[in-house]
């Protein structure tokens, strides 16, 4: 049996995200795709366009058999354990065997022999990022620079990579693999239309950000809507995403939040370090808008990206003993957002299989699991109710403990997997 694993957003499903499910579907004719998804907040560090249960929908009425949870924990932190948390989860259902994923250089061989390079971080390396990060420079400039020493890394083709969106992640998709000892194959697919955050069109793609830019200016749906699939337009049109009020707010949310809390609490987040929980509680006075927030908090060192991430964290009182703890751990586990008929026959076969991780369609499944996968879910769980309250809606119809995965036809059965109680 030959099973694909992608790791995605989704946010929203897009004629790109469709044009890779149609490649893999064509180059490597699987029995079956499993997607893991970043759930209500995304790696961006914001609220997702519409909820992780219509977005898994959305692909799965695109192509996909089975979309589970990334846990927040890994949703909104790094890229490197954005990366481990996905690789983790495909590993664990035990069926997957190939790894797709876009790229800008689509060189499989490259990014293989260069993720092979930065695995192990030699003493160049190590003093080139130290250095670098002293200069006060971003962490993703500094390992830019790091990597450069490698003399696997001096062939032009490798060096641009290390400035590609897609590519960046894909070294680190290979790098988790190799330090999970996770034997897929991999599949890059070479993107087309725009890069993953460039704005505008071409060929007649946009990227989910240009996507995201129109709904947030106000646009007509006319005017972004013909860059869905047919099946995501329909499931989306009466779904109102994240809007103005909902900004709002998020920002009374988010300033309430670091107003009540403690420099001490704020420091004890996953992301944070180097006396920046000071610079949080500064910046609440001062702001009104969570962009504001944001730019009274960056340094050169601090990127964009990472404030909002942590900004989100400090939402869910993401704290760095508790994610330690599930790190170390290896508490993953799968929470199944939808499937199609195809996909239930994947759950059945994971189910016959030696567990490597617990999988639910029900939080009740979930009762006897150990410490540090109840506290992920615990986690994921209040990052719905969260995800409510931003969005004006009521919590109890958006709960984990409410909702039930989307089934794409067929019907309904109680499809789960068990794991050791002390995992």
């Amino acid at each position: 049996m030959r099973i694909a694993g992608i790791i995605s957003e989704f946010n929203p499903f897009h004629k790109g995200h469709r044009y890779l499910i149609d490649t893999v579907r064509r180059e490597l004719k699987p029995d079956g795709i499993i997607s893991v998804m970043s759930g209500n907040f995304v790696q961006r560090g914001e609220p997702a366009m519409w909820d992780k249960w219509i977005r898994a929908a959305c692909a799965v009425e695109n192509g996909v058999d089975l979309v589970l949870e990334l846990p927040v924990c890994y949703a909104v932190n790094s890229g490197e354990e954005f990366a481990r948390g996905g690789i983790g989860i495909l590993q664990g259902t035990g069926i997957v065997t190939d790894l797709a994923f876009g790229s800008e250089s689509g060189l499989g061989n490259d990014l293989e022999s260069a993720a092979g390079s930065l695995v192990e971080e030699n003493e160049v390396f190590s003093a080139t990022l130290k250095a670098s990060l002293h200069q006060g420079v971003s962490y993703p400039v500094a390992y830019e620079r790091a990597a450069r020493t490698h003399p696997e890394l001096q062939l032009p083709e490798r060096k641009r990579m290390l400035r590609m969106s897609n590519d960046i992640l894909a070294l680190e998709y290979i790098k988790q693999m190799r330090r999970m000892e996770a034997s897929f194959a991999i599949l890059p697919i070479k993107r087309i239309g725009p890069g993953h955050d460039e704005e505008g069109t071409r060929m007649g793609y946009a990227s989910a950000s240009t996507i995201r830019q129109s709904i947030s200016e106000g646009l007509p749906a006319e005017d972004w809507t013909h860059y869905l699939p047919a099946p995501t337009a329909k499931l989306l049109a009466d779904i109102q995403p994240f809007n103005s009020e909902d900004r709002d707010r998020h920002a009374a949310l988010l300033r309430y939040v670091l107003q009540v809390r403690s420099s001490r609490d704020l420091s004890s987040l996953i992301s944070v370090g180097e006396g920046l929980e000071n610079r949080m509680k500064q910046a609440v006075i001062k702001s009104r808008s969570v962009e504001e927030i944001i730019m009274h908090i960056k340094t050169k060192r601090y990127t964009y990206a990472r404030i909002a991430r942590i900004l989100i964290q400090a939402l869910l009182d993401l704290d760095k003993d508790r994610y330690g703890r599930i790190r170390e751990d290896h508490a993953f586990y799968g929470r199944v957002l939808a499937f199609s008929p195809k996909g239930a026959q994947l759950l059945r076969s994971m189910r016959k299989r030696p567990a490597h991780m617990p999988v639910y369609t029900n939080l009740k499944q979930a009762d006897c699991v150990g410490e540090s996968i109840r506290d992920s879910l615990a986690w994921d769980a209040l990052a719905a109710d969260v995800y409510s309250i931003i969005r004006g809606t009521e919590i109890y119809y958006g709960s984990d403990k409410v909702k039930k995965p989307y089934m794409s036809k067929g019907e309904t059965e109680i499809l789960c997997t068990s794991a050791p109680v002390g995992v």
